[in-house]
């Protein structure tokens, strides 16, 4: 990650510009500065690059607000991998062994 473009700021903007359309949105895992989603806008439509763990959600949600995009301007989520934690969502506690190691991803991009 570059100083021009840090994923943690002081001032209290979520989306922090880095160039053409891309935003480093801090996802707060584990401490600042740590880990980032990248949410892209190109001609009104969005689009949400490794969307960190579950808990993330409410920040990812919170930049589309403050760039008054509306959910139903994103329309794709690229996860960054297959585990239930890094696709916005978690397994119940009460299910199976065989249904928590189920990926909740069937793709590497997901329409929303």
């Amino acid at each position: 990650m570059s100083s021009a473009t840090p994923a943690h700021t002081s001032d209290s903007r979520l989306a922090v510009p880095a160039g053409a359309g891309v935003y480093l949105i801090d996802t707060l895992y584990h401490r600042p500065g740590l880990a980032a989603s990248h949410l892209v806008i190109d001609d009104g439509r969005a689009a949400f690059v490794d969307t960190g763990a579950a808990p993330c959600r409410t920040r990812l949600l919170a930049a589309l607000d403050e760039l008054s995009i509306a959910r139903e301007q994103v329309d794709y989520l690229f996860p960054d991998a297959r585990a239930p934690r890094s696709c916005g969502r978690r397994r119940p506690a009460d299910a199976g062994a065989a249904e928590r190691r189920k990926p909740c991803c069937t793709r590497a991009a997901r329409r929303t």
